[in-house]
């Protein structure tokens, strides 16, 4: 049975796809460009991968077929919009392309869900930030994913802040540990009433992976057929 991931040659993506291969897992990555990133051309597991050009939001039904997972991490930066057509746009990649993804994939009857989010800060959770208001659209269809059929199951995964190695659509690479893994370190030290004061611990991008990989096979614990990792949850369990 094969993992569909919506966004697959992204950040997280790869990641996600170098998982689920080293697992033996038959994965299909689809992406507006269909391509295998540049960066990946050397790398022998993403031979492994079916790399398929594809719409999040009006995806192909044939690429459900046995399908028995679909992660998405369709989404766009959070970065403030200052006309109509870019807050929409926010929206429009943020939530309602992973939220016509989830739907598809619940008409074709597939039962498992993997939903990449983030944990916005309480000050940014406001109807005018298309980004939040995207992620809460998409969070919204995962919880309606299972509600309408109990043999359903969905993660969510939320972290506030991801850390690892960008690359560029020419391969260029943007190491990001370098500045969030010192923080990681300075704030996981500190005592849990200062923690709960500052901004959450960053998580790794092979940490993300783990967890969306496990939670996509069924093997990461659940609750009640619905289930929000946070944080430091994705740190315990990746760990």
């Amino acid at each position: 049975m094969t993992v569909v991931v919506f966004g697959g040659n992204g950040f997280v993506g790869c990641k996600i796809m170098q998982h689920l291969v080293e697992r033996d897992i038959p994965c299909t990555s689809v992406s507006r460009s269909g391509h295998r990133p540049v960066h990946l051309e050397k790398e022998s597991w993403a031979d492994e991968v079916e790399w398929v050009k594809g719409d999040a939001s009006a995806p192909d039904p044939a690429l459900f077929q046995e399908c028995s997972a679909v992660i998405a991490l369709v989404g766009s930066p959070p970065v403030p919009t200052f006309s109509s057509e870019a807050y929409k746009q926010q929206v429009y990649m943020n939530g309602e392309t992973n939220k016509k993804a989830i739907e598809a994939a619940a008409n074709a009857g597939v039962k498992n869900l993997v939903l990449l989010s983030a944990d916005v800060p309480p000050m940014l959770q406001k109807e005018s930030f298309g980004y939040y208001v995207g992620k809460q659209m998409a969070f919204e269809a995962a919880k309606h994913f299972v509600e309408e059929d109990e043999t359903r199951h969905a993660s969510v995964l939320r972290p506030s802040s991801i850390y690892g190695t960008r690359h560029t659509k020419n391969g260029l690479s943007i190491p990001l540990a370098p500045i969030m893994y010192p923080m990681r370190v300075i704030i996981s030290a500190m005592p849990e009433t200062v923690r709960k004061h500052m901004l959450p611990v960053p998580v790794s991008v092979e940490q993300v992976a783990s967890v969306a990989v496990a939670a996509a096979l069924n093997q990461a614990p659940s609750s009640n057929g619905f289930t929000v990792w946070e944080n430091e949850a994705i740190v315990h369990q990746a760990a």
